[in-house]
């Protein structure tokens, strides 16, 4: 069974700069994409930025799809302001 996954961060791409789907497998349409950068975390978004421990979170995406996601601490941000990219 193949489970569709996507990459939530903060980068800087060609089109924008900021948190947004950095990738996704081809299962993943514009809409659930949509839905996945609606949910996706931000900067401070974790309640300890310097613990080991990620956020393993569930939830409903769509009428007819769930997400299970990860959230995790990944080095300093790009733009310089505090807190840790996740």
């Amino acid at each position: 069974m193949r489970i569709p996954q996507a990459i939530f961060t903060s980068l800087r791409s060609q089109k924008i700069s900021g948190y947004q789907l950095a990738a996704k497998s081809s299962e993943i349409g514009d809409e659930l994409a949509r839905e996945l950068t609606v949910w996706g975390p931000a900067h401070d978004s974790l309640l300890d930025e310097t613990a080991l421990e990620p956020s393993v979170n569930f939830h409903p995406l769509g009428q007819d799809h769930f997400c299970l996601s990860l959230t995790s601490s990944a080095g300093a941000e790009y733009s310089s302001r505090a807190g840790a990219r996740v």
